[in-house]
């Protein structure tokens, strides 16, 4: 599971006062939620909300999890609503992929690069600089580590599942 944050701006009015709510998006805690950014293949969902109380920004956290994450290998996103993210995926230093996703990677998130799992253990924007701009074409560099395959589950077969159940 992943923790996001996610700070929303108001255009602020002559009054001073932005449109946010003390309650905007407080009806939404425990459901899950879209938000433009992060990967829509994940399951995210909001868990708390913090609004200023001059109106002007809302601070959303949101967990994100997912039952197995993106093949990114596989995954090229074609989506014209979105703007996409290109992934380069390291191990240990070496190149393994680069991925055109729907969203950046995060840190902590589960991938699949064919049927090996990894961690997202870091990530960086290399060509980015502090005042926004970008020096070169703008990536994600991702390291990420193999997640070990979980032991193999033992066939008890059906004979020896129904002794389980009567006891024996």
């Amino acid at each position: 599971m992943i923790e996001i944050t996610v700070k929303l701006r108001s255009k602020v009015g002559p009054d001073g006062r932005g449109q946010f709510q003390p309650t905007s998006f407080t009806e939404w805690i425990g459901r899950r939620v879209e938000v433009t950014g992060l990967d829509p293949a994940l399951h995210h969902v909001l868990k708390a909300v913090e609004n200023t109380e001059d109106g002007a920004t809302s601070t959303l956290t949101i967990e994100s999890h997912a039952e197995q994450g993106p093949d990114i290998t596989a995954d090229l996103s074609v989506r014209w609503d979105t703007p996409t993210s290109e992934v380069r995926a390291h191990v240990d230093g070496e190149h393994l992929v680069t991925a055109r996703l729907d969203a950046p990677l995060q840190p902590g998130q589960t991938v699949r690069a064919g049927d090996q799992l990894y961690t997202v253990a870091d990530v960086s924007h290399p060509a980015r600089q502090d005042d926004g701009t970008t020096d070169g074409p703008d990536y994600q560099h991702v390291e990420l580590t193999p997640i070990e395959e979980p032991p193999p589950v033992r066939d008890l077969g059906a004979s020896a599942f129904g002794a389980l159940l009567a006891g024996g």
